[in-house]
């Protein structure tokens, strides 16, 4: 299993309590998409965010599907792959307060991780989709390449929290013992995703 293959698998949590949809069009193709490169990782950004853009943890994330699924891409992924001093910010800023978050610190503490992730040694994204949106929170599931080209989703759920005002991913509570599986193989993107890495396709 690759560096982000574990720390996805961690890092997501499971739609245990889908949100109740009440937009209309839940995936939207982000507007002048970008990509940039953080601890050999590449994570999209677009005109739905980051506004506040850092090195480290960006935030300022729309208030929309769209801003919801970057931001769980972004703290998913930047989250996996932090090094020592990064992860405190990164949890802080983009992750949403809660027993998840708090025993993932007690867990990361605990380990050391210095290493930029080389090149061809981990998953990529390629692409997202809303599956629910309430505009407190989403359920997002992130579509990923594995380095043998097997794609794979991770589940996750992103909250509107009000202390940031952004949204924050909700880590899995540890003490909850209906989580079901986080990362699953797929065949391919389902009908309705959000394809972003069209050089992978």
């Amino acid at each position: 299993m690759g560096v982000v293959a574990a720390a996805l698998t961690g890092c997501g949590a499971a739609p245990s309590h889908p949100a109740i949809s009440s937009v209309t069009v839940l995936n939207v193709v982000p507007t002048r998409l970008r990509w940039v490169t953080f601890d050999g990782m590449r994570i999209p950004e677009a005109d739905q965010g980051p506004h506040d853009p850092d090195s480290v943890h960006p935030t300022g994330f729309d208030h929309s599907p769209t801003g919801a699924a970057l931001a769980a891409i972004n703290a998913t992924v930047r989250l996996s792959v932090a090094n020592d001093r990064q992860w405190p910010d990164i949890c802080r800023l983009n992750v949403a307060p809660g027993p998840g978050r708090d025993a993932f610190a007690l867990d990361r503490v605990q380990v050391s991780l210095d290493r930029v992730v080389q090149p061809g040694e981990a998953e990529q994204v390629i692409g997202y989709r809303v599956r629910a949106y309430n505009g407190w929170g989403a359920d997002v599931d992130i579509f990923t390449a594995a380095p043998d080209r097997s794609e794979l989703v991770t589940y996750t759920q992103v909250a509107w929290t009000a202390t940031n005002d952004d949204w924050g991913l909700v880590l899995p509570d540890p003490s909850d013992p209906g989580q079901p599986d986080r990362k699953t193989p797929i065949a391919a993107i389902p009908r309705g995703g959000v394809v972003l890495d069209t050089h992978y396709r």
